[in-house]
């Protein structure tokens, strides 16, 4: 919100159903990563969250980094199956007033897949 205010400020302007596409994208983007992380806190040790989340953390932002460097966000094809770059690729779209169905489909995808992980094989205790 405070993000979105400063850019409103400075002249930053989105149709309101590009707001409403970003929105949507953001709160799947929440939903995959808490779900991802839920899976690894849960079947883990603390040790290995610790260092593995880093590792991922790196891998996934480097991936996005690399993709917009080499050619944009604008039409990232199998790079879609990657859920930062996915993420990242919504709201670019949305922002330009686009839907984002390729993004949206893959976000969708790691959350079904990393949602019944987590439920699956989730346990407090570990």
């Amino acid at each position: 919100v405070v993000l979105s205010a400063i850019a409103f400020a400075l002249g930053w302007r989105v149709s309101a159903a590009g707001a409403a596409f970003g929105l949507a994208a953001l709160l799947l983007g929440v939903a995959v990563f808490t779900a991802l992380g839920l899976l690894m806190g849960g079947t883990l040790s603390s040790e290995l969250v610790l260092a593995l989340a880093n590792l991922i953390w790196f891998l996934l932002l480097s991936v996005v980094g690399w993709t917009l460097y080499s050619q944009g966000l604008g039409d990232n094809g199998i790079l879609n199956v990657v859920p930062t770059v996915a993420l990242a690729g919504a709201l670019t779209d949305a922002s330009n007033s686009a839907f984002p169905g390729l993004e949206l489909i893959s976000l969708v995808a790691w959350l079904a897949v990393a949602s019944f992980a987590a439920v699956r094989w989730f346990r407090f205790e570990g």
